[in-house]
């Protein structure tokens, strides 16, 4: 649902800043597809997320279907705690690009971990660890899991024995043998997906979902969807209503990750490592680099705290791409995206944090170049 943006733009605890990181080819951009999908935003509808490759923008990137450039979305997700906004940042996962990770993981406060169970733990999961841990970014996991996976890995070689209300060990030489002796995460959570599979896509699967699923969790699914002449599209859609992806990991990224408050912090000295001053130096120059030291660790928003921004990268965007705004804030130029490429001129745009002070336009800085 729809909620109001400057709720969480005064207050910097209710801010995320997380990038996706993994190897190629093991989720991220699908990923981002579904939270960008969820995010109340309306800039990509749940049918399509896994497949439009939103964040990828690129023509480069739609043809090859890889990222190549990190890009970033501002996402809102609704909590008891108040209205967060969570700035996702998508990366690529080729080790060609290492550079887009490091841009994007020097901007966040945490990393969402993305591992492929099938293929399991590759060269560029363990690159995408380390450059998180040197960041000192909080990392959480996502894990797409095989069917094998799952049962080797989730919950152990136990069983539910409902006659004896207990949690049993599985016996070796009665494993799977039977429906009593099956692990117990087949028995509570593979078995009643597979049912729903199994009965979703029969000729009458859209009735049966409707009185068992929709029905009993009260569920919104449009009648369209759930009656389409596809069963798989009335089957995703029940789904993504009982067992919503973005949904937990939106409330993961929320409740186990750390706001920029806490998460400055703790990186302040990645950040901006202490300086010794040689004997004799000048005592206002410490004074000044201590308060912007502090000042950062704090996540500082008042109007008089030093301004301090880190860009991560430049890149160049044609003009039209702009937002222009009139006087009661309606866009003048929604609709002059459609020029040709290279028929007009572009500009730079940065992609930087603020974190100290507010930066302004106009405002004149100090740039302290590489």
């Amino acid at each position: 649902m729809p909620v109001p943006a400057a709720a969480s733009a005064a207050d910097p605890r209710l801010v995320r800043n997380t990038c996706i990181l993994a190897h190629v080819d093991h989720g991220k951009t699908s990923l981002a597809d579904h939270l960008v999908a969820s995010g109340g935003s309306g800039l990509l509808h749940p049918r399509l997320a896994g497949s439009a490759r939103f964040m990828d923008h690129l023509p480069e990137e739609q043809r090859r279907a890889i990222t190549m450039k990190s890009s970033s979305v501002a996402l809102r997700h609704a909590h008891p705690t108040g209205v967060h906004r969570v700035h996702l940042i998508d990366s690529p996962g080729h080790a060609d690009f290492c550079s887009e990770v490091s841009a994007a993981a020097r901007l966040s406060d945490s990393a969402l971990i993305v591992v492929d169970a099938a293929k399991g733990v590759r060269i560029q999961t363990h690159a995408a660890l380390r450059q998180a841990f040197v960041e000192r970014l909080r990392p959480c996991l996502k894990t797409g899991a095989s069917k094998v996976m799952l049962l080797r890995v989730f919950w152990g070689p136990y069983y539910v024995d409902k006659e004896k209300k207990a949690i049993l060990p599985l016996r070796k030489e009665s494993a799977g043998s039977g429906a009593d002796q099956q692990p117990a995460f087949v028995q509570n959570v593979l078995k009643p997906l597979w049912k729903v599979y199994q009965r979703g896509l029969m000729p009458n699967g859209a009735e049966w979902m409707h009185n068992d699923i929709v029905s009993v969790f009260n569920l919104k699914v449009s009648s369209r969807e759930l009656h389409s002449k596809d069963p798989k599209v009335s089957l995703h859609a029940v789904l993504r209503a009982w067992l919503p992806l973005a949904e937990s990991v939106m409330e993961m990224l929320v409740e186990c990750t750390p706001d920029p408050v806490a998460a400055q912090a703790f990186r302040v000295p990645r950040l901006m490592p202490e300086r010794r001053i040689a004997a004799g130096g000048h005592a206002s120059i410490v004074a000044e680099m201590e308060l912007v030291r502090s000042c950062v660790a704090a996540c500082s928003t008042n109007a008089s705290a030093p301004v301090v921004v880190f860009v991560s990268k430049m890149f160049a965007v044609p003009y039209s791409m702009l937002p222009s705004k009139g006087l009661n804030g309606e866009l003048l130029n929604h609709n002059h995206g459609n020029s040709e490429p290279g028929s007009e001129e572009e500009c730079f745009l940065a992609f930087a944090r603020v974190f100290s002070g507010v930066l302004r336009a106009g405002q004149k800085v100090f740039v302290l170049s590489p």
